[in-house]
C-alpha cells in the first residue's frame, strides 16, 4: 500500500517540535487528511503522543532530539 503524506504536513511536523491537534488542523487543507497523516506519522515513531491532542515531532530538524518540557509546558 502506498501512503502518501503531503508535503505541507511534512513542513509542518518538522517546524513544529511540540504541536497541538487543532495547530495542525487549523494549517492543513483538509481536516480528515491531516488526521489521516498523523495515525500514519505517530505508527513509524515519526511523531509521538505525549496525551490527548498534543504531539511531539520527532522528524527533520528534531531527529534524535529530546524535548525540553518547558516547551511541552507552553503548548498546553
Amino acid at each position: 500500500m502506498l501512503k502518501i503524506i503531503s508535503m505541507k504536513f511534512t513542513e509542518y511536523i518538522h517546524s513544529h517540535h511540540v504541536f497541538t491537534v487543532e495547530g495542525l488542523l487549523a494549517a492543513a487543507d483538509s481536516r480528515a487528511a491531516a488526521r489521516q497523516q498523523l495515525k500514519e506519522a505517530v505508527a513509524p515513531g515519526s511523531v509521538e503522543r505525549v496525551r490527548r491532542g498534543l504531539y511531539v515531532s520527532s522528524s527533520g530538524r528534531f531527529a534524535g532530539e529530546g524535548v525540553d518540557p518547558y516547551e511541552v509546558g507552553a503548548a498546553l
